[in-house]
């Protein structure tokens, strides 16, 4: 079974009619201006890191039981959704396993870089990411233009992201698996892409064994979402009294 989903006609203008009204599911514009709210983030964000296990299981079925048990008003609008939608020009290239660009999603939750990034635009983004990662030399129709249009940031922000947490991308074929090196991240993020390069260039001259570099490259799990999930875990672990 295709990791992928091919979108019937159908299929894709509901996803269209999705991305006229996602916005609609996010936070309001300043609601993370409030201490108060980053604060909860946080404390939320470090408990589920705290408390999660890693399991692998199907993100199109969960959905599908969390909208079964809401009302359509709370249904989640998640990234996971526009994954489908974005990826055909990135499989005419080679295309990805699923488990990387699921990785890269789910790291960046716990990322305040992220918070006010639509979901359409971190699914975009983590598939231009990984192809600027496993395909850098590559012209992937259409893709360049939309990264054009706004969301250059963001895709240096996940290339970034995968670099800082090691996260692997594989080819669809697995014939290749490549690691972040921020080549484009460092030239776009000045100072701080620099010392990230700076950091990266010390472990790789201070590497002695050439073949566990190689491995450190090839080896790459095969379950959809089955990583570790790194999140901050900073924050004292309270219940918030109501009204606080």
């Amino acid at each position: 079974m295709p990791e992928f989903k091919h979108l019937t006609e159908a299929e894709k203008k509901e996803v269209e009619s999705k991305l006229q009204i996602e916005a609609e599911f996010m936070p309001d514009k300043n609601f993370y201006n409030d201490p108060a709210n980053l604060q909860l983030r946080k404390v939320a964000l470090s408990t589920i890191a705290t408390d999660s296990i890693s399991v692998d299981f199907d993100i199109a079925e969960k959905e599908l039981q969390i909208e079964n048990q809401l009302p359509w008003e709370t249904y989640p609008v998640t990234p996971f959704y526009f994954l489908d939608y974005f990826y055909p020009p990135f499989e005419e290239v080679g295309g990805f396993r699923r488990r990387g660009i699921n990785e890269i999603i789910v790291q960046a939750q716990g990322d305040e870089e992220f918070i006010t990034y639509k979901p359409s635009h971190i699914a975009f983004s983590s598939l231009a990411a990984a192809a600027d990662i496993i395909y850098p030399t590559t012209e992937i129709a259409g893709v360049t233009e939309r990264i054009a249009t706004g969301l250059a940031l963001c895709v240096t922000k996940l290339v970034e992201l995968c670099f800082e947490k090691n996260i692997k991308i594989e080819s669809a074929s697995s014939s290749s698996v490549a690691v972040a090196i921020p080549h484009r991240a460092a030239a776009k993020g000045k100072g701080k892409g620099k010392a990230k390069m700076s950091e990266l260039d010390q472990i790789l001259e201070e590497e002695e064994d050439p073949l566990s570099l190689v491995m450190f490259r090839s080896e790459a799990p095969k379950s959809l979402m089955n990583f570790y999930l790194q999140w901050p875990m900073e924050i004292a672990h309270r219940r918030v009294p109501h009204g606080k």
